[in-house]
Order: structure tokens, then C-alpha cells, then sequence
């Protein structure tokens, strides 16, 4: 297969899995409680939030190099740095991100939800990261306090 005509492949499975992804409802069922905990981890449920130090954006904070990646993983320029600002789309990086590196064949078991935390937190191979444990004990903390009524903000007291 010439360079091209596996180009066109690797763009059309691309297309097929984030098109699934969204007709599938993800993030907003799988993810959901997920999503909620890293965004008030992250930035207190600010879509605006935005760290200079590490130009990291969103309610999520992804910062630019994650951004390139997600793009890379998929096969072309699907993402811009504005979009980290937009909730759904954020949320679909995220999946995204989490679903390429969060695997059992990279983990050697399946993948839990501090894994992916720490994933999130660390790069691809965070979850062997010990300075990454902490932030997915704090993330799993707030899945288990999550208020459905406000899907950014999770409670406190419970």
C-alpha cells in the first residue's frame, strides 16, 4: 500500500471513530462522572481557566502539546487551541486521548479510572508516574461526590 492510499485510510478509520464517538453520546455517558471530577480537579469547573505558566487552557487544562498529540493520534488537524476553551469539544479530546493511551495492551490489565487520571495528569505513560497517584486519588474522590444536578461542579459535602 502506497504512502497515500494508507493516508487516506488511517484519516477515513480516524473520521469513523470520533463520528462514533460522538453518535455513541461519549463523553456525556461513559465518561461523564469522569469528566466532572477532572474538570472540578482541574479548574474548578471553568471553561475559561487558563494557566500561563503552562498555557494549559479549559475546564480540563490541556495544554498544547496534548492538543498536538490528540491531532497526531487521529491524523490530521481536527483540533485548534481555542477549542480547548469549548466543553464538548474538550470532553472529546480527552476520550480521545484517554482511549488511545489508556489501553489493557499498553497497561498490562484493564484500564481503571485512576489510570486514565493519571494518564490525564502524567502523559501516556503516567500511570507508572508515582507523582501522579495523588491527583488520581483526588480525581476518583470527586467521582464519588459528584452532584448530577450541576455537571461542572461537584458537591463538597456529602
Amino acid at each position: 500500500m502506497d504512502n497515500r492510499r494508507f493516508n487516506l485510510c488511517a484519516l477515513c478509520f480516524s473520521f469513523v471513530v470520533v463520528l462514533g464517538i460522538a453518535l455513541a453520546g461519549e463523553p456525556q455517558e461513559r465518561y461523564e462522572p469522569f469528566l466532572r471530577a477532572l474538570a472540578q480537579k482541574e479548574s474548578s469547573g471553568n471553561p475559561n481557566a487558563h494557566n500561563e505558566k503552562e498555557n494549559a487552557a479549559g475546564l480540563y487544562q490541556i495544554r498544547p502539546c496534548y492538543l498536538a498529540d490528540i491531532n497526531r493520534i487521529l491524523g490530521y488537524e481536527r483540533f485548534i487551541d481555542d477549542d480547548r476553551y469549548d466543553p464538548k469539544k474538550a470532553a472529546l479530546m480527552v476520550v480521545i486521548y484517554l482511549d488511545h493511551y489508556a489501553t489493557a495492551k499498553r497497561l498490562g490489565h484493564r484500564p481503571t479510572w485512576a489510570d486514565r487520571a493519571r494518564i490525564h495528569n502524567g502523559g501516556p505513560n503516567g500511570f507508572k508516574a508515582p507523582a501522579t497517584v495523588r491527583y488520581a486519588q483526588t480525581v476518583l474522590k470527586c467521582m464519588n461526590q459528584c452532584n448530577p444536578r450541576n455537571p461542572w461542579l461537584i458537591a463538597k459535602d456529602k
